[in-house]
């Protein structure tokens, strides 16, 4: 039980226990509706729901489980027998969208999701499909895992991917949405520094003997160590 007010005809405010369930606000009694100019000449303040524990409510949702989350951003996945459903939900308006699904046929062909990031509204993720379905018959290039960058913006709704072969955890994410990561070079010893910042660029930055571990990004300026020497580059 908690106490409301009850306004009488004379205007004086009168306490009175209603519960919880029936007493979202102040109670009027009278012949006739009160006009909210009347209340406010009462004194009694009309307070309307917390938006903000509507929306933190709107981002949760039973049986999920949070990958990662920020205060602008979470990413949960919703589990359905053997597959998973990745979702990115923008905490200030509880927009959800759906980002990527793993699983599959558990024979033939696999997907997954991982080394999810989150900047700003931004959210990146690796994505690898394997479709072995020819089996010993597959012709070059068929059968091999397909690994992406998939980049999605929660606030815009907009996606984009990019062909890579990240090593390890190795990417970085800018508020802007463009990912850099290291990659293996076409030469033995050598690792490349890609970047990539809007649909379809991919570009070297940088390579040769770049420690893998060293790639960094502070707002949107990345760090990586070759040769001993920190180098620096903007990634917009």
């Amino acid at each position: 039980m908690r106490v409301g007010t009850i306004v009488s005809h004379d205007m004086r405010p009168t306490p009175v226990a209603c519960a919880e369930r029936t007493c979202d606000g102040p109670l009027v009694r009278g012949p006739q509706k009160v006009l909210p100019l009347a209340l406010a000449l009462a004194g009694i303040a009309i307070t309307p729901r917390a938006e903000g524990q509507e929306r933190k409510a709107a981002c949760a949702r039973t049986g999920s489980r949070t990958i990662i989350a920020t205060a602008k951003v979470r990413v949960y996945e919703v589990r359905n027998g053997d597959t998973a459903t990745m979702y990115g939900c923008r905490k200030s308006t509880g927009r959800r969208v759906k980002l990527d699904t793993r699983g599959g046929d558990g024979y033939t062909v696999s997907d997954t999701y991982d080394r999810v990031q989150v900047a700003d509204n931004q959210v990146s993720w690796v994505s690898t499909v394997t479709d072995q379905g020819c089996k010993a018959d597959c012709p070059p290039g068929v059968g091999t895992p397909q690994v992406r960058i998939a980049v999605a913006n929660v606030a815009t709704r907009r996606f984009r991917s990019v062909a890579a072969a990240p090593i390890g955890s190795a990417v970085v994410l800018s508020g802007q949405g463009g990912v850099a990561w290291a990659q293996r070079g076409s030469v033995a010893g050598v690792v490349e520094i890609h970047a990539s910042e809007r649909a379809g660029s991919n570009r070297v930055i940088d390579s040769g003997a770049i420690e893998v571990a060293s790639l960094a990004i502070e707002i949107t300026i990345i760090s990586w160590t070759r040769d001993g020497v920190e180098r620096f580059a903007r990634l917009r």
